[in-house]
């Protein structure tokens, strides 16, 4: 009786080998398509290919021996072949474990003509691949998640250095933001959060908006010290690394004995510590007070 049956089994592989390979074939497609940024061109080009054998194979009178399932494969055959140029050989494993897995499974039910040492490798082999691949595709996505976030901040840091102001300039933005006490957001966006931090506490505030308002109630003639203001030119000094600038805002002028206008017309900023960004302007690292 078991002479009878393994013939049996033969025979149902033989008859349903090709939907099987067909099978497998459309599964791994179909898990590469994802991965390959859902390609369009690649179904389309099998399609082409599927028609083009079709109408070769009934050219030479070979069509209905083959069959519809295998002139489907062909052309499956070349979606995988566009599929993987578009892929990483983890998701081609990917495929392949799911396939197999797939394959073992089947073949356990006893209906598939192949041997148990087969069957057995495919369930072993399968899952052992799929999870390897999946892991390795995980951390992939997780490395790139990171790298695409970088990029962004980067970027986004470039375009920001592209308004920030010069080591002088942001000193002015500071005295005019002080006299009139307007623009105080883009004064305070100068500063780093540290130097935020240090310049709101050496002015007796919880904010830089709060030391902002605390310098203005010194000042005695706002137009004065914001439109005479005069940055001495020993007042900056440039260190080695060529991107550090150390300002000396402790002794701004507001005026001279021809303008005859007060030279106290309002606070001092303090000692400000610049770090030049990506070649364009500056930030205010450090802060000590005067």
């Amino acid at each position: 009786m078991s002479d009878e049956s393994a013939p049996a089994k033969v025979g149902w592989w033989g008859r349903h080998s090709g939907r099987l390979v067909l099978l497998g074939l459309l599964v791994f497609a179909l898990v590469l398509w994802p991965f390959s940024d859902w390609e369009v061109w690649a179904w389309v080009f099998g399609l082409g290919a599927t028609i083009l054998v079709g109408v070769t194979l009934g050219a030479i009178g070979a069509r209905e021996r083959l069959g519809p399932t295998w002139i489907l494969s062909a052309g499956l055959l070349v979606v995988i072949g566009f599929l993987i140029g578009y892929t990483t050989p983890a998701v081609w494993g990917l495929g392949a474990g799911i396939v197999l897995t797939l394959l073992g499974i089947v073949a356990v039910s006893g209906k598939v003509g192949v041997s148990r040492k087969v069957w057995l490798t495919s369930l072993i082999a399968g899952p052992v691949l799929l999870v390897v691949c999946a892991i390795v595709i995980t951390i992939g996505a997780v490395q790139l998640h990171r790298q695409r976030e970088q990029a962004a901040r980067e970027f986004h840091d470039l375009q920001v250095s592209k308004i920030l102001p010069r080591p002088r300039g942001a000193v002015l933005l500071l005295v005019e933001t002080i006299g009139f006490q307007q623009k105080t957001q883009n004064a305070c966006s100068v500063f780093t959060d540290q130097a935020r931090e240090q310049f709101a506490h050496a002015n007796g505030a919880d904010t830089c908006e709060g030391a902002v308002a605390s310098l203005h109630r010194q000042v005695r003639h706002a137009d004065q010290y914001v439109n005479y203001v005069w940055i001495p030119s020993q007042a900056d000094q440039l260190l080695p690394d060529g991107k550090t600038t150390i300002m000396d805002a402790c002794h701004l002028e507001f005026g001279n004995f021809i303008a005859g206008t007060d030279s106290a017309a309002g606070p001092q900023i303090g000692r400000l510590t610049f770090v030049q960004q990506y070649g364009n302007g500056s930030f205010i690292t450090d802060y000590q007070p005067c």
